[in-house]
């Protein structure tokens, strides 16, 4: 073995091989993989995935904004018609008793779209790209792993190392319930976000035949507020649930140390937030897209750590927002989730700015809170405050 790995540094050497390992085969793994295969096209990469043949993602249906999209097609040439990761539109999320709104329709414009997807077959497509290769390999200690940078995207820490190398971020849900629902909503182009007396429920349109359609569907709570059987009744009743697939409590960090030497986090290793507004993999894309910035030396390493450090806070801030109004139900849960976001949010300049400009004067501004435009806040304001 010893013999091995020195005769690949002298290869690697004397062909000037950079090779870039990415630990972790979920998704935030095989999209920063797939980011550097993409934005070095034009160097002499080596990429591997190493994925621990014992631990299996689980394949909660995922959505995302317009940049995902963009990005498989640019890299992959993925599109409607050569749809291999059997992904469906999205063109936006649909709130449902959020405020005291029946229902607000929270949309992109009509010449972009998003899409949802099984994670398993976005894996599946980039592994048979052969743009990346796969090493089926568990990995304990990142500083036994040799190449010259690594993706760190082995999942969430565990208690001590979230206690010492993370800190927390605001959320005022930590605990979820996920399930099978008994009819598909795979014939819907939007994502739901059904506010529930003890939080909020997400439903994501996924084909049946999906590894994804058991976890279509997510109830979000607070364990302090509401207990599992309470939640997984209210889940089951509500949204005619077939079975409970899983069900866990969480918490909402980010790292103090997104990059450490030539060791670059993503996925949950670097952050974690609940899943409202499709804010992981958005997320994970444009951080991969600044590592590899930083990698080819386009940007310094504290400039990327900077505008990651107020993406975060934007994201959650932004996330806080949705809570302010409450929903339809007058209940503890939302009593206490209205107060949550800081009025030293930057947000709230952006809120003051946007409010009373016209729909064409904010779609024209150029204006960017975290993956969101400036009109994206505005919609959300106008129909919230009502």
């Amino acid at each position: 073995m010893i013999i091995e790995l020195q005769f690949q540094e002298i290869y690697y050497a004397k062909y000037n091989i950079m090779k870039i390992v990415v630990v972790g085969g979920g998704i935030a793994g095989y999209v920063s993989a797939l980011m550097f295969a993409h934005r070095g096209r034009n160097e002499n990469l080596d990429i591997e995935i190493w994925e621990d043949p014992n631990k299996q993602p689980l394949n909660v249906g995922q959505a995302s904004i317009v940049f995902l999209p963009s990005f498989l097609w640019a890299s992959l040439g993925i599109n409607w018609y050569n749809n291999p990761i059997n992904a469906l539109p999205k063109f936006g999320i649909l709130y449902e008793g959020w405020s005291h709104e029946e229902e607000f329709f929270s949309s992109f414009s009509m010449d972009r779209v998003g899409l949802h997807m099984c994670p398993w077959d976005l894996r599946e497509t980039i592994l048979n790209s052969g743009l990346v290769n796969l090493v089926q390999k568990p990995v304990e200690d990142i500083s036994s792993v040799t190449a010259d940078y690594i993706i760190d995207c082995r999942g969430m820490p565990d208690e001590d190392d979230l206690r010492i190398n993370y800190f927390p971020l605001e959320s005022p849900v930590n605990s979820v319930v996920l399930g099978k629902p008994k009819k598909s909503i795979e014939d819907t182009f939007w994502s739901r976000h059904v506010a529930t007396k003890d939080g909020w429920c997400f439903g994501i349109p996924t084909p049946t035949q999906s590894k994804s359609y058991p976890y279509s569907y997510g109830y979000l709570y607070n364990m302090e507020i509401t207990s599992l059987e309470e939640a997984t009744d209210n889940f089951i009743t509500q949204f005619d649930i077939s079975d409970v697939t899983s069900s866990f409590s969480f918490n909402n960090y980010f790292t103090k140390e997104p990059i450490k030497d030539n060791i670059f986090l993503n996925g949950m290793r670097l952050f974690f937030l609940e899943p409202m507004e499709a804010n992981s993999i958005e997320t994970y894309l444009i951080w991969a897209q600044l590592c590899c910035d930083v990698v080819f030396g386009d940007l310094p390493k504290d400039t990327a750590v900077n505008i990651l450090n107020n993406f975060i806070a934007d994201i959650q801030d932004y996330l806080l927002f949705h809570y302010v109004y409450g929903s339809k139900y007058d209940t503890k849960f939302w009593n206490y989730a209205s107060k949550f976001l800081s009025p030293h949010s930057r947000l709230h300049k952006v809120i003051s700015e946007v409010k009373d400009m016209s729909w064409m004067d904010v779609t024209a501004h150029s204006g960017q809170f975290a993956q969101w435009s400036y009109w994206n806040v505005k919609q959300w304001y106008d129909s919230m405050k009502k």
